[in-house]
């Protein structure tokens, strides 16, 4: 085993090579599991079908052995996240985003709304409208919108603000992520691939 020094941001990076080693392990392995294909009956079958499943088991420890690499280098992310106050600011980051997004999904959602069916007025068309729609027989819905909706601006300005939030508080996990070191356990021969 070896021990590797890094920063939490380069840390991260080994969890996105040991996760791709594994994956790429992985996809041979229903191809090992599965029926062992026979062409014709020959004496070297049983044989051939032997190492077939010892190849299928190798594969399973293997990729056992990666998960368990793999989880106590996510364990020691964790740790050192926890030390270093960095959960809270991830936390505060997820709340930053979920709340860009759902205001930006309401943007969206109401321009959709606005440019269906109904059709949407500022006060100064209503009055107009309806005095024209007075000799019409059937007055088609129309909904008031104002381009400078005191809601829609308020809601503008809110994303913007939890925008730069959010950047704020990805340049202090940066920070974080690139100031700081963990050590990771890593068996001798994947360190090579997490380098």
């Amino acid at each position: 085993m070896a021990e590797i020094t890094v920063s939490l941001n380069r840390a991260h990076k080994v969890v996105e090579r040991l996760t791709r080693h594994i994956d790429e392990i992985s996809s041979t392995l229903a191809e090992a599991i599965g029926p062992f294909p026979v062409m014709t009956l020959h004496e070297k079958v049983e044989a051939s079908y032997q190492a077939h499943v010892g190849q299928a088991v190798e594969l399973l420890e293997r990729i056992a052995s990666l998960t368990d690499v793999l989880a106590s280098v996510r364990v020691a992310i964790a740790n050192k996240n926890a030390e270093t106050k960095l959960n809270s600011l991830l936390v505060k980051a997820a709340v930053y985003r979920r709340f860009i997004t759902d205001g930006k999904t309401a943007l969206v959602s109401g321009n959709l709304r606005r440019s269906s069916s109904l059709r949407v007025l500022s006060f100064e068309e209503l009055t107009s409208y309806f005095e024209m729609a007075k000799e019409a027989k059937e007055i088609p819905k129309v909904g008031i919108l104002e381009k400078d909706s005191p809601a829609l601006n308020k809601l503008n300005e809110q994303i913007r603000h939890y925008e730069r939030m959010l950047n704020s508080t990805m340049d202090e996990i940066n920070d974080i992520n690139v100031g700081n070191k963990v050590t990771l356990t890593i068996p001798d021969d994947l360190v090579e691939v997490v380098s």
